[in-house]
C-alpha cells in the first residue's frame, strides 16, 4: 500500500472583548439588550445598530420576528430605508433565509 499522509489543524475559539466589558457577550445578548433598550422603537433600534456587526443585526431580525415583526413587514421596512449599509443587508440577508424557511415548511 501506498501512505498518504494528510494535515489536519485546528485551534480553539478565539474571543475578542470588543466592548471592553471583560465578559464574553453573544451577538444573542447584545441583540436582547438592544431590544430591551428599545422595546417600541423601531427607529432608535436600528440606528443603534450601526456599532454594531451583522452577526448582532441578524439576531436582532430573529428576535422582531419571534415577536411578530416579520422582515416583510412595513413597520421595519419604512424605517430600514434609512439605516447603515450593514444593517440593510443584515435584515435582508436574514429575509432572505426566514422566506425560504416558510417556503420549504410548505412543500414538505
Amino acid at each position: 500500500p501506498k501512505w498518504q499522509s494528510n494535515v489536519v489543524g485546528s485551534t480553539g475559539a478565539v474571543w475578542i472583548d470588543a466592548d471592553g466589558d471583560g465578559k464574553k457577550t453573544s451577538a444573542y445578548q447584545y441583540a436582547t439588550k438592544l431590544l430591551e433598550k428599545y422595546p417600541k422603537d423601531v427607529k432608535a433600534l436600528l440606528k443603534s445598530l450601526n456599532d454594531y456587526d451583522q452577526a448582532v443585526v441578524l439576531q436582532v431580525a430573529s428576535l422582531l420576528r419571534a415577536r411578530g415583526i416579520s422582515p416583510f413587514d412595513t413597520q421595519l421596512t419604512a424605517p430600514l430605508q434609512d439605516a447603515a449599509k450593514h444593517v440593510q443587508k443584515g435584515f435582508a440577508v436574514y429575509a432572505g433565509a426566514w422566506r425560504a424557511s416558510q417556503i420549504a415548511r410548505q412543500t414538505n
